[in-house]
């Protein structure tokens, strides 16, 4: 008799003003299976694959992209590190990738630490998925695959990124801002002769005007060239610095400055999702978005930009310039890094920069093990947060009766 009632007084809130009420579907079924044994097992995987998928069937093809781009990124980090043995015998011999991974006696007591507001933002972030609709937009994307999926692709980018950006990729930013410093000059003379030379092959200038014109701005540039000052692109990068530094001493001057500029990134997001997908963003989810990046860039970049400016890969007894150049080589392998996360739109593309800082401030604080958990940490729950939205919100699931 009791068993009838509950199921008459679930049955009449499933249909209550024609809704299907997934939490009740769940509880209702898991009562009709225990009550039938023979759907025991067949409504279980059923609720069991619905969990895993959130009702999406996912797309081969995205499948077969995501695992490739997985190969070719770990190709890439094993790349970078024997690019890093070659010629770290000749570069920048003092530089060591892995001298900051040693692991100390509290590993899951740090974790927990400096991990804790990564968890409690990525979550946050996932839940925000609540305010928009059935995610159309997502479906070709990672975000329409499998959770189990979403957690190898968390655990490769995080092994793979982190070992590259907060590593390897220093090195290479080492040598590259290195080589841009030197020949700087006879860079932009390079670029003044091209063009020098798109002009005139432009307007169809005759080669007996031409050519006088050519070798006159030639020269001209040329002498120009012993105007640049020396160690410009030094200097530019420690300009950059400087101004992160300045924006970290000021909390209010950094949430205003960071919130600005996400509000313009996301609104530029949006209006290219809306052009391509017909997307759209409410005005409440826009601004929760922007005062909790926000928020969470106050926190996070103050740690980032004073792990920097201590950063312990440096020499030493290193030099004013060599502080610069190890300063350019992080900014550098950070811009990389948000570089990654173009496919994201310019919103994700800040978001991404912003992280990175927090990384290297774990990186050089704790550790590059602790960075890659963290990272995985992180995108794993994020990929999880935003699933149990789509588990919760998906229509698509029938009532299993």
């Amino acid at each position: 008799m009791l068993e009838m009632l509950v199921k008459y007084i679930l049955s009449s809130l499933v249909q209550r003003k024609g809704r299907n009420i997934t939490w009740i579907n769940w509880l209702n079924t898991g009562i009709d299976s225990v009550v039938s044994g023979a759907q025991f097992t067949k409504n279980q995987l059923r609720l069991w694959k619905h969990f895993l998928t959130a009702s999406r069937e996912g797309d081969a093809k995205v499948r077969a992209g995501i695992y490739l781009n997985m190969f070719l990124k770990v190709g890439l980090m094993l790349f970078n590190i024997l690019l890093w043995y070659v010629l770290s015998k000749w570069f920048f011999t003092e530089f060591d990738p892995f001298s900051y991974m040693d692991v100390n006696g509290h590993f899951w007591e740090a974790i927990v630490v400096i991990g804790t507001p990564m968890a409690l933002y990525a979550f946050f972030c996932g839940q925000l998925d609540w305010f928009g609709s059935n995610d159309a937009h997502e479906d070709g994307t990672v975000m329409a695959e499998s959770l189990p999926l979403k957690w190898l692709v968390s655990i490769e980018a995080g092994v793979t990124e982190e070992f590259n950006h907060r590593s390897l990729l220093i090195f290479v930013g080492l040598i590259s801002v290195y080589l841009s410093n030197a020949f700087l000059p006879w860079i932009i003379v390079a670029l003044a002769v091209c063009l020098c030379v798109f002009i005139l092959a432009k307007f169809e200038v005759p080669f007996l005007i031409s050519g006088p014109v050519f070798l006159f701005s030639f020269i001209v540039v040329l002498k120009m060239k012993a105007y640049i000052p020396e160690n410009v692109i030094y200097q530019f990068n420690g300009y950059i610095f400087a101004l992160f530094q300045w924006l970290a001493s000021d909390i209010s001057t950094l949430a205003i400055s960071i919130g600005l500029s996400m509000a313009v990134c996301l609104g530029i997001t949006v209006a290219v999702c809306r052009a391509k997908e017909n997307y759209s963003m409410s005005i409440v989810e826009f601004f929760t978005r922007v005062l909790s990046f926000s928020a969470w860039s106050t926190y996070c970049i103050p740690l980032g930009i004073g792990a920097i400016a201590h950063m312990p890969i440096l020499p030493e007894n290193s030099d004013h310039w060599t502080y610069l150049l190890y300063v350019g080589a992080i900014l550098w392998s950070n811009a990389k890094f948000r570089d990654g996360h173009k496919y994201q739109g310019p919103s994700g593309m800040l978001n991404s920069y912003v992280i990175g800082i927090y990384m290297f401030y774990v990186a050089f604080t704790h550790g590059l093990i602790y960075a890659i958990v963290l990272h995985v940490m992180f995108d794993a729950v994020l990929f999880t947060s935003e699933h149990l939205c789509q588990v919760i919100k998906n229509r698509r699931m029938v009532v299993l009766s």
